[in-house]
Formats: structure tokens, sequence, C-alpha cells
């Protein structure tokens, strides 16, 4: 178990108490700049990690806008292919991709008109 420490009386004089009031005065200087240390540690570990989390970010944000880049000349080739499609078919025949448009103008005529 542990003791209480004794307190020093001294002999009268204050010399004694005096001494121990030094030696707990520079524990406490020892202890306030131990926390000081403690505190900038954990400051550079907290920039350190800030750092760490804006470049990870900036790597997604790159990895996802390389991502979309490949899926927009994706969409386009397709988008190219459909529109050499349908130039085929309406050079092939002429007559049903001319009733076709009709059909589809009309359909959305009524659906665009206001009753």
């Amino acid at each position: 178990m542990a003791r209480a420490p004794e307190l020093p009386t001294g002999n009268g004089n204050g010399k004694a108490l005096d001494a121990d009031y030094a030696a707990l005065s520079d524990q406490i200087a020892s202890l306030k700049a131990d926390l000081a240390n403690i505190t900038g540690t954990l400051a550079d570990m907290g920039r350190h990690q800030g750092a760490s989390a804006v470049e990870a970010a900036k790597l997604r944000a790159e990895q996802l806008r390389d991502m979309s880049s490949e899926q927009v000349e994706a969409l386009r080739a397709r988008a190219t292919d459909a529109a050499a499609q349908a130039d085929a078919f309406v050079k092939e025949r002429p007559a049903t991709a001319v009733g076709v448009a009709a059909a589809l103008g009309f359909v959305l005529g009524l659906l665009t008109a206001k009753r």
C-alpha cells in the first residue's frame, strides 16, 4: 500500500519547506513543459492525418474523373453508333422512316398538347 508522504516540519526557520516548495515548483514546470510537448505532438499528428485525408480525397476525385471520362467516351461511341444505324435505316427504308417519324410526331403532339 502507498504511504502518504511525510511533510517536513522544518526547524522553525522554514528552510526545509522552502526547498520542498522549490522542488515542487520545478516538478510543476517540468510537467508544464511535458504537456506542451505532448500538445505539439498531437497537433502535428492531426495535421498529418488531415493532409493524408486531403490527399486521399484528391486521389479519389481523380479516379472518379477518369471513370467519368471513360463513361462519357463510351456513351459518345454508343450515340455515334445509334446515329449511324438510324442513318442506315433511313437510307434502306425511307418510306418506313417517314412513317415512323410521323407517328412519333403525332404521339409527342398528343402528349404535349394542353387540354
